[in-house]
């Protein structure tokens, strides 16, 4: 089973903002991307928290699982649900995952790099 929210919510959202050009301050609006955290639970066990534009997020999540090792097939996936509203999405695998592999996590972005936290 699978359950997937739509994305159907803008990735930047405009602002306003000032600049300094040709020695003068101008008033106006930019585009600017969303950022917003994302709690994975893998398994019924929190196991991190991504800030992170909310689109392609169930690629994202399947992307993280693989490049983590805990997956190595898309068949590996039972069931996936994704609930933007409360930055939650919780993933069931046909693979046993050691709870003492993991330490909670929090990746931001920094300035184009993920960071990772520890706590």
């Amino acid at each position: 089973m699978r359950y997937r929210e739509k994305e159907n919510e803008q990735p930047t959202v405009l602002i306003p903002l000032k600049r300094f050009a040709r020695d003068q301050w101008i008033t106006e609006e930019d585009a600017v991307i969303k950022e917003k955290p994302l709690t994975l639970f893998l398994n019924d066990h929190e196991i991190v928290t991504i800030v992170c534009t909310p689109t392609a997020v169930e690629e994202l999540i399947l992307g993280f699982l693989y490049s983590e090792g805990i997956i190595t097939a898309r068949e590996q996936i039972k069931e996936i649900a994704i609930n933007l509203q409360q930055e939650v999405v919780f993933v069931e695998t046909t693979v046993p995952v050691e709870r003492d592999r993991f330490l909670r996590r929090y990746l931001a972005s920094c300035c184009g790099r993920t960071r990772p936290l520890f706590y």
